[in-house]
């Protein structure tokens, strides 16, 4: 398996399990159903958003992303919300923690309740940004929030 890191995407499902990337794909949870409960959540705990909403250039991202919050939030791989597959491979600089290219799979039992050998940390979310200003580099409000779950991970007002 060595060189596996150097495959394309496609990696994900020849070395995984077709019946469980379906049962996980169909887990995930919208991404309308993920703006709901990021709103839900500003208004539960009052949050004030360190944006524009009056501002012309004023919109939303979502993506849905595996992230680490090992150290705050980072995103790790893009992932496809049709397929719940990463649309990229690991770089080759996280193959330590990434030894085969089965741990998507892993990943995904472990997100079923099924046993698995998972060995990373990451999170399948979607990422929401509020954004005013698409060329600033100025924070602004995140938020996470668990792709199968639904639970919020990160909130940052900005």
């Amino acid at each position: 398996m060595l060189g596996w890191i150097n495959q394309s995407p496609e990696i994900y499902t020849r070395f995984g399990d077709s019946k469980i990337q379906s049962r996980f794909q169909s887990e995930i949870i919208s991404k309308e159903r993920a703006l709901s409960i990021v709103n839900d959540f500003i208004k539960r705990y009052t949050m004030t958003l360190h944006v524009d909403r009056n501002n012309t250039s004023f919109h939303i991202e979502t993506s849905l992303d595996y992230i680490s919050l090992s150290k705050d939030y980072q995103k790790l791989l893009d992932v496809d919300p049709d397929t719940g597959l990463p649309t990229q491979i690991m770089p080759p600089w996280w193959t330590n923690y990434y030894e085969n290219p089965r741990w998507w799979t892993e990943l995904e039992k472990d997100y079923l309740g099924l046993p698995s050998n998972r060995v990373e940390n990451g999170y399948l979310a979607w990422t929401i940004r509020y954004r005013d200003c698409s060329e600033c580099i100025a924070q602004y409000p995140i938020f996470s929030v668990d792709a199968i779950n639904g639970k919020v991970l990160t909130a940052n007002p900005g």
